[in-house]
């Protein structure tokens, strides 16, 4: 029916006119409502006439079709439901309050409930099944109601009793789709066989836009640990492995065109690194470096002419790193290395800073366990990164930062070595000061902590108090963080235990005192912290200035005798300690 022709019709009255004959569900005949619902359905087929059909109040008894038992009524008054909600937010509305929603669910209900698979029932859960997709669409009230309602379970029959009818399996998977928008949602689709329906589907399907739908919606699913493990039991590595294969298989790096041109192939590589984020998914897929989507990362998609599989790559593997298991049994394979490589400009290409941050984010969960830490620094690790300081990334400079500061952690010989070199230590100051990224300050000045407390070298507190570093930790021991806090104290602990001269005007100069007294008057801070900085003070009453002899800090209000007694009582062991050049 034209455009032209129906917007006649509603001139004319036809709204009305389809409207009474409907609202007499009950004593017309079966025929005659079928064909009113029919014309509703092909009329609202056209934009701009949905809209009077609500005004003209025909979804209530269109509504009430949906529950009698005449197949061709209710298979119409599917689809005038289905094509009136598509799009218009008025109908959906009326819909929903008009009680459409329960008895949708009904009429499913009742028809799956039948067990023979003939052409009718056929033809009425496409209708059905088309009215619910259009009917959840963008309505998270709508979409949870459904899902309260048992929509969920109804269309996993529906998926399995239909596996051939590749219109309706894409019917019911983008309902799926609407179900799993809101967030609380989500959790309803564990234990059902949904990940099983879901990765089937995405076996039969074959075009591209339906393939990217199907993608995304498992994304939107899998945003749920529980979700990951499903889907990875239900076979969706191999599924989207073999897809991946098939797809890029005649790629070369002079062909391969950009990978945004191939939106399947992206999202299929974003899923399956997304399935790493959950700990048991990680763990099943991890199978103690045996899994095949593991050994596929190491032996494919480190070594691909695509970048974005390489990106992806060093992405799994520092997912593959959440823990210290996993992290010894990578760097004992052999990864450090073949991360490194990552960072090398590819065929004369400059290297992707998305490639960079992946690599050392990996490389810094490598780092973690100390057993990891000798085996690194072999690598050349430190070497190899340490250039990239330079850059003017930010997330660059935040993972880098930390990667130094993990593989520094108990290796005293590293601390003393990189502590004395003086250009890096001037950019570790500089990025101290870096205030529009607080991670990395923050980094910056915990690898000047680690570097005095690992090394014990005066020579190392030495350079970084020439380098200006001496204001930064000063300011970290009021961090909001007890543990920043508490590994700054200990640094200018072990600094002003070593009498170094040069630290001598910059303690003055700095806010120490001020920050003492803050820290011994505020109730706030933990013991321990507190605990630290009675020990700094009882250093500084060593030290020979005024501004920190022990009559000073007696008069300033910041302590009182019983704490000078315990000061003392802490020198001695950090005064070992230091003349030992160990960590403390």
């Amino acid at each position: 029916m034209s455009l032209g022709a129906t917007t006649e019709m509603v001139k004319n009255g036809g709204v009305k006119c389809l409207q009474d004959i409907l609202s007499r569900s009950e004593s017309a005949a079966p025929n005659l409502l079928a064909n009113a619902a029919k014309i509703v359905a092909e009329m609202a087929k056209h934009e701009e006439i949905r809209e009077p059909f609500v005004e003209g109040n025909i979804i209530p008894p269109l509504c009430s079709c949906l529950l009698r038992k005449n197949y061709d009524v209710v298979v119409q008054a599917c689809r005038a439901l289905g094509n009136l909600c598509c799009d218009c937010e008025k109908a959906r509305e009326a819909l929903f309050q008009g009680g459409g929603l329960d008895n949708l669910i009904k009429l499913l209900e009742e028809r799956l409930s039948d067990l023979e698979d003939n052409d009718d029932n056929q033809a009425l859960w496409n209708a059905a099944c088309g009215c619910l997709m259009n009917v959840t669409y963008d309505r998270s009230d709508i979409q949870k109601a459904a899902v309260s309602l048992g929509a969920i379970d109804l269309l996993i029959t529906l998926l399995k009793r239909n596996e051939s009818d590749i219109g309706l399996c894409g019917t019911a998977v983008m309902c799926f789709g609407n179900l799993a928008e809101p967030a609380d949602t989500r959790p309803a689709f564990v234990g059902t066989e949904a990940a099983k329906c879901m990765v089937h589907a995405l076996e039969k399907v074959s075009g591209d836009d339906q393939l990217e739908g199907i993608l995304e919606i498992i994304a939107s699913l899998i945003e749920n640990d529980d979700m990951k493990l499903e889907f990875a039991k239900a076979g969706i590595l191999d599924t989207l492995l073999d897809m991946l294969t098939a797809r890029t298989a005649s790629w070369t790096s002079q062909s391969t065109p950009k990978i945004e041109e191939f939106d399947a192939v992206r999202v299929s590589i974003d899923l399956l690194v997304l399935l790493l984020t959950g700990d048991e998914c990680m763990a099943y897929i991890f199978q103690e470096g045996e899994g095949l989507f593991f050994r596929n990362v190491m032996d494919t998609w480190m070594a691909s002419q695509v970048e974005y599989f390489r990106i992806s790559a060093a992405l799994a593997i520092g997912n593959f790193a959440r823990n210290d298991h996993n992290c010894i049994k990578l760097v004992s394979s052999g990864i450090v290395p073949q991360l490194l490589r990552l960072l090398k400009p590819y065929e004369g290409k400059e290297v992707d800073t998305r490639l960079t941050h992946a690599v050392l984010s990996a490389l810094r969960n490598l780092a973690i366990p100390k057993v990891n830490k000798s085996i690194m620094l072999s690598c050349n690790t430190l070497d190899e990164i340490l250039p990239l300081l330079q850059s003017e990334m930010l997330f660059v400079q935040f993972k880098l930062l930390g990667t130094a500061r993990m593989l520094v952690d108990s290796m005293a010989e590293t601390a003393v070595d990189l502590g004395q070199r003086s250009e890096f230590i001037q950019r570790v100051v500089e990025l101290c000061a870096c205030e529009i990224h607080p991670g990395v300050s923050g980094e910056a000045t915990r690898l000047l902590a680690s570097l005095i407390k690992h090394s014990g070298s005066t020579k190392v507190m030495e350079t970084i108090v020439q380098h200006g570093g001496l204001p930064c930790l000063v300011g970290m021991a009021t961090s909001e963080h007890p543990l920043m806090q508490n590994e700054a104290l200990v640094a200018l602990t072990l600094i002003a235990a070593s009498h170094l001269e040069s630290a001598e005007s910059t303690l003055l100069e700095s806010k120490l005192l001020s920050t003492i007294k803050t820290i011994l008057q505020e109730t706030a801070y933990p013991v321990e912290v507190q605990c630290n900085v009675l020990t700094l003070a009882g250093f500084l009453t060593q030290s020979g200035m005024y501004l920190f002899s022990p009559l000073t800090l007696w008069r300033s209000s910041v302590m009182s005798s019983h704490w000078l007694v315990f000061l003392h009582s802490q020198v001695c062991s950090y005064s070992v300690l230091l003349h030992c050049g160990g960590p403390v």
